[in-house]
């Protein structure tokens, strides 16, 4: 009876989750908006949002801690360098109200102190997303607008974040900022009026963002969100108002911006944000989260609406994921968000090889990865301390590649079990793992 539970919930996440979603819930403690996530390592990671509100995870966001803010406005960005140093940055702007507030905040100790090492008054603008290069060197969005169309620019800092120096100004409103490099950074900005002349622009800097230039612009259309793998290959995700059906895409470039393909995204709403771990793998939100497997030319469906719009999706490797966004929500995958057994396609090993799981411990799932050589037959089993078997992952046959499959503890008591690899009934290696709850 037991193995049949588990068979059950190898499919279906227990508790908080949802059905037939490699995506699971985690408590954030908060129902305020969520707006920016960004993690240093698979345990290590900070969410900021409206009211001021910072929240950290040291262990995979099993359970996120609420850090003391010195703020309560809206902040729309986090940035960490590593596990002690980072910036925050928001504001509120609002063309009725005098004055908009610009700021930044600052930690060096992980965020047990955050201080505000930015503060002004503005007459149409707050911060952005906010990207920095090294402890010294950032640069940091503005975005806003005068009641009749948008306004904006970018300025740089090159003493941590206690002055910023205005770079560009605009009548676009910059919405994102990366660096590839300590020299090339990119940006993205949209300009709309109450005429209907909407364009969307991306910039390009090759000197670390003292000076931009205009890579690319398009008429009625809004940029959403970008994402650089290196210095040659990177994607937008957008809308256009030419027609107002089947109108949002992905551009990709795989040439530093000189040409870039349009792919139509094909769905209802434009991706608020997209993370890519490789060229070919990349994860974007909206009020849905999707995924491609191909460099953005086809997406898929992985998490239906519920409720709440993801604004934030951020990734530490090509498994491991979260996104966040309005009344607190966070969910999260381990399985780069697909479900039962997944073939990574495209990876083929010489050899069999059974990886460590992670994470060890773990709280209730975890993942094993194994590769397979040559087709086989192919048992994969955890048993007890005692070398009773508890649970039959694979028995199957399968072609030679590399695969993927969760584990889920929750029903079962903490302890250490191990888990075996078979090959045509040969047992191929054992590896330890550990169930904490």
């Amino acid at each position: 009876m037991k193995r049949l539970i588990f068979i059950i919930l190898i499919t279906f996440y227990t508790g908080e989750s949802f059905s037939q979603s490699g995506w699971f819930i985690q408590q954030s403690g908060l129902s305020d908006g969520l707006n920016s996530i960004y993690f240093v390592n698979s345990n290590t990671g900070w969410i900021c949002g409206d009211s001021g509100k910072i929240i950290k995870t040291t262990n995979g966001g099993a359970q996120w801690i609420l850090q003391s803010s010195p703020t309560q406005y809206p902040l729309l960005s986090v940035f960490f360098l590593n596990e002690n140093t980072g910036w925050c940055s928001g504001g509120e702007w609002d063309f009725n109200t005098f004055p908009s507030r610009m700021l930044v905040l600052k930690t060096v100790n992980g965020g047990s102190n955050w201080i505000e090492s930015y503060y002004s008054n503005s007459a149409y603008t707050s911060f952005g997303p906010i990207y920095f290069t090294d402890a010294m060197n950032g640069t940091v969005t503005e975005l806003g607008g005068t009641g009749s169309g948008t306004i904006g620019g970018l300025r740089k800092t090159s003493d941590g974040g206690f002055s910023w120096q205005t770079v560009l100004t605009s009548g676009s409103a910059y919405t994102d900022i990366q660096y590839t490099d300590l020299n090339k950074g990119w940006a993205l900005s949209r300009y709309f009026d109450d005429t209907g002349g909407d364009t969307g622009y991306i910039s390009v800097s090759s000197d670390g963002g003292n000076s931009w230039n205009v890579n690319y612009q398009a008429a009625k259309t809004n940029f959403s969100s970008f994402y650089f793998y290196n210095n040659n290959i990177g994607w937008v995700s957008g809308s256009d108002y030419v027609n107002f059906s089947n109108n949002n895409f992905v551009l990709r470039t795989s040439n530093s911006g000189i040409s870039w393909d349009k792919y139509n995204f094909g769905q209802d709403v434009s991706l608020d944000q997209i993370y890519f771990t490789d060229p070919e793998n990349g994860w974007g939100c909206s009020g849905r989260i999707y995924r491609t497997g191909n460099g953005g030319q086809n997406w898929t469906q992985q998490l239906d609406f519920s409720g709440n719009f993801y604004k934030s999706i951020f990734f530490t490797d090509s498994l491991t994921g979260w996104a966040a966004g309005d009344n607190g929500a966070i969910v999260k995958t381990i399985t780069g968000g697909v479900t039962n057994i997944n073939s990574l396609a495209g990876n083929i090993p010489g050899d069999f090889f059974l990886h460590q799981n992670f994470p060890n411990p773990f709280n209730p799932i975890t993942i094993i990865n194994y590769e397979i050589g040559i087709t086989n037959f192919v048992k994969l089993q955890v048993y007890d301390v005692l070398g009773n078997e508890v649970a039959t992952l694979v028995n199957e046959k399968q072609k030679a590649g590399s695969y993927s499959i969760e584990f889920d503890g929750s029903g079962f008591a903490s302890g250490i079990y191990f888990y075996s690899l078979f090959a045509d009934g040969k047992i191929i290696e054992t590896k330890k793992m550990t169930l904490l709850k």
